[in-house]
């Protein structure tokens, strides 16, 4: 059957509408992330509505949500899926590789799909060959984990939120606060040159946020919340361990040179140096 000629806008705007619909339909419990969350979805003059009962947030004047960046790359779709139910997972998967397919026919190429699940406590996600921070669970509490660090955190600071854009979009993503630390420990190296711009202005909805919090007697930077992301910022930047030393020099290394040219897969190398970079995480499951 063929399909009709379609902008690449209303590609990516129909891909998260039909992965958002399906984890609902499924009861998967999920979160988009990355560049179709918050940081990739600000300018200097966006302004938002948050309501913090309903946890939504409308954006207004934001970033189109294009395939195609200003750079010309291909914008990715990242999501964490905080389930271990391997069924779920597998259907998921498959549901996404059906999705890109379809979305191959249409448009000629896809934007890449990724997803992180949630590690089990007893299992090192990446050993040797971890380059970013997991989120694990022993079965009852969360724990950021990176190398032998571990933080304990709470479920409330993984609380799903829903993104609103101009075009009624709706998504499920997480607090932005949880967004605009991610940021800071997502590498050991801490926050990369290409994202130092969507930390700029995505701190200034976070300190909105926070003083929202506060007037509803909300504590965003207690126990209960991101005091414990904060406390595992600082020891992921202070640790003494030889092995998250070197981890972090490869990675400001990779950030100095091939990094900001490749981060996004281009160039004639930069897809398999990308590649061959995301297969160090070992925790990105793309379909």
């Amino acid at each position: 059957m063929s399909h009709q000629p379609q902008t690449k806008g209303a590609l990516l705007v129909d891909m998260i509408k039909n992965i958002e619909a399906y984890a609902n339909e499924h009861h998967i419990n999920h979160r988009f992330v990355g560049g179709v969350s918050y940081g990739g979805m600000l300018l200097e003059n966006t302004n938002y509505d948050i309501d913090l009962a309903n946890k939504t947030i409308h954006l207004h004047n934001h970033a189109p949500l294009e395939v195609l960046r200003g750079d010309r790359s291909v914008r990715d779709i990242d999501l964490i899926i905080l389930t271990q139910d391997a069924k779920k997972i597998a259907a998921f998967r498959s549901h996404l590789e059906s999705l890109k397919w379809d979305t191959r026919l249409r448009m000629g190429f896809t934007p890449p799909v990724s997803y992180e699940g949630l590690f089990d406590l007893k299992t090192n996600a990446g050993g040797l060959l971890q380059y970013v921070t997991t989120i694990h669970t022993d079965g009852t509490n969360p724990y950021l984990v990176f190398d032998k660090i571990q933080r304990k955190i709470s479920w409330k600071s993984l609380e799903p939120w829903t993104l609103v854009l101009e075009n009624g979009l709706c998504y499920t993503t997480r607090n932005p606060i949880a967004d605009f630390y991610a940021y800071q420990f997502r590498s050991p190296a801490g926050i990369k040159p290409k994202d130092v711009q969507k930390i700029i202005r995505l701190q200034k909805l976070v300190e909105q946020m926070q003083k929202m919090g506060r007037k509803h007697h909300i504590n965003y930077d207690g126990s209960s919340y991101y005091g414990p992301w904060q406390k595992y910022i600082e020891e992921l930047e202070s640790s003494p361990l030889s092995s998250v030393q070197t981890k972090r020099a490869l990675t400001r290394w990779y950030w100095a040179t091939l990094g900001t040219t490749l981060a996004h897969g281009r160039g004639i190398i930069g897809k398999p140096i990308f590649a061959l970079f995301n297969l160090l995480n070992r925790i990105k499951q793309s379909s």
